[in-house]
């Protein structure tokens, strides 16, 4: 990237400082300056400094980024073989990638104001909203880094992680303050805790939303202890920390924040609300608009004038509620008056999140839900808010990874639905058919009628066959998506959206 540049004797200094250099290998040349840093073999420019990560890292990638113009590479290891180019060598590839990325970038998380969430469930419905309410405040310029797209102030970019790699991350950011932009609100994973993406980074605020047992698998977390320690470096790591009092795990959480933020802020529904410094209360759906009370704000000040008051939403839930409750809080911080955050609430709609539509008296709803705690919410809101008929669901599990969510989703569907068809959701390399199975063995503790159609398209088709006027067909797990992720490929999938609208013969 233009303008960027690394010098050796400043990364040594960090690396150093750090306490993750271990030494230096070959000769390197005085004065010597990267122009360019990466751990993609085949992105390689002139005077590129080169990181081997990766458990899959294969020594072939290092010789094709020497022949393609690296003159370094760093790594955990020395590659004895290698003898082309200097190397330095770290105890910790990963948080040496995210101090080299700072420096290479001039340190763009100094220049803007950020906002960064973590949760089990809702941490994209939150950053829109927030994204929402600040645009109207500073006239489009806040960046956004979400599951979904990433915007820097040029097109909107597909994401590949919900948190990117360090080196992404700081370049984001850079492309964010060069484009003008002077706030990013972004989601922050377990993953990107315990991979050391986001090591050293500290927020303006940080919100906590909930957490619930997620991501346990051999590729990913341990056990729920770990899950939870990952999570928690975010209120560690805040000068603000806003937490969700309904969360489980409330206590240690309030704790950690405590100890380590400069100042904590607490909110939640109208359940002692005594001890919340915001909370909502008062929701009525109006046909899918969704109305709302804040209360509890006594503090006018220099951060904005009081929350209190009416809202409206175009999505349901109190779980959204919440969400669009944490985003005030941070806006309001930033200067956002009631106005400001009442507009941008509103005019929030966000792709594969609770999108409902009618056709035919039946109403069909999209919806992201992959875990328990996504999924308890979605099923217990569409009950409350549609009562009559029945509640067709469909819905997978993935593969290798997120396992323990078969028991949970399968157990949560067959509570609460009326009809279920057990289908594929990103099977990666297992057999989906197996995954299925799982699932349908824990619906089977439950009367609730179960079918298996692998296809996802072609069950979709059959739950819009079997639901009559009255019915609800919800269709849960890839949201927005427009792939099935089968052996590491994206194969096209054309989205749930794409399949009821094909199907339906809607433009």
């Amino acid at each position: 990237m233009s303008g960027c540049i690394l010098k050796l004797e400043e990364a040594l200094e960090l690396l150093k400082e750090h306490q993750i250099f271990d030494q230096v290998i070959g000769e390197f040349p005085a004065q010597l300056s990267f122009e360019h840093i990466s751990y993609d073999s085949q992105a390689i420019k002139a005077n590129t400094l080169f990181f081997c990560k990766g458990a899959n890292f294969k020594p072939s990638y290092l010789t094709s980024a020497i022949q393609a113009g690296a003159t370094a590479y760093l790594a955990e290891s020395a590659y004895e073989s290698i003898t082309d180019v200097p190397a330095i060598i770290v105890t910790d590839i990963r948080k040496a990638m995210a101090v080299l990325a700072m420096a290479y970038y001039d340190y763009p998380q100094n220049k803007l104001k950020i906002t960064a969430y973590t949760g089990t469930k809702g941490k994209t419905s939150s950053v829109y909203f927030l994204k929402h309410i600040l645009d109207q405040q500073n006239h489009g310029r806040t960046a956004l880094f979400s599951t979904i797209v990433t915007y820097t102030g040029g097109a909107y970019e597909k994401s590949a992680l919900t948190t990117p790699e360090a080196l992404e991350l700081y370049r984001n950011m850079h492309q964010a303050v060069e484009n003008g932009l002077t706030d990013l609100v972004m989601e922050v994973s377990s993953q990107s805790y315990k991979t050391n993406r986001v090591y050293g980074l500290t927020f303006d605020i940080g919100i906590f939303l909930n957490i619930s047992e997620d991501h346990i698998s051999p590729i990913e977390h341990p056990d729920f202890e770990d899950y939870l320690n990952c999570k928690l470096q975010l209120v560690k790591n805040s000068r603000l920390a806003v937490i969700n009092a309904e969360t489980r795990e409330f206590e240690r959480i309030y704790q950690t924040a405590r100890a380590h933020a400069e100042r904590v802020v607490l909110f939640g529904n109208a359940t002692n609300h005594a001890a919340k410094d915001y909370y909502f209360d008062h929701l009525m759906n109006h046909d899918g608009v969704l109305s709302f009370e804040i209360a509890g704000d006594t503090v006018e000040n220099q951060t904005g004038p009081l929350l209190n008051g009416s809202y409206e939403m175009n999505m349901l839930g109190a779980f959204n509620v919440e969400n669009a409750l944490s985003a005030m809080i941070a806006a309001k911080e930033y200067g956002c008056d009631r106005a400001i955050c009442a507009r941008g609430i509103a005019e929030t709609s966000i792709p594969g999140r609770m999108n409902l539509m009618k056709v035919n008296d039946i109403t069909i709803v999209i919806d992201y839900a992959h875990n328990y705690v996504s999924m308890y919410n979605l099923l217990t809101t569409i009950k409350e808010d549609f009562p009559l008929g029945n509640k067709i669901v469909l819905f997978g599990s993935t593969g290798e990874k997120g396992i323990s969510r078969r028991k949970d989703l399968g157990r949560v569907a067959g509570e609460f639905a009326d009809q279920i068809i057990i289908t594929e959701d990103d099977p990666q390399g297992e057999d989906p058919m197996k995954i299925c199975l799982e699932i349908a063995s824990y619906v089977e503790s439950f009367d609730t009628p179960y079918e298996i159609i692998l296809n996802r398209s072609k069950g979709i088709e059959q739950a819009l066959t079997i639901a009559q006027p009255g019915d609800v067909v919800i269709l849960a797990g890839k949201g927005a998506d427009a792939y099935q992720k089968r052996h590491g490929v994206d194969e096209y999938y054309e989205t749930d959206m794409g399949a009821v609208k094909r199907i339906l013969n809607l433009a």
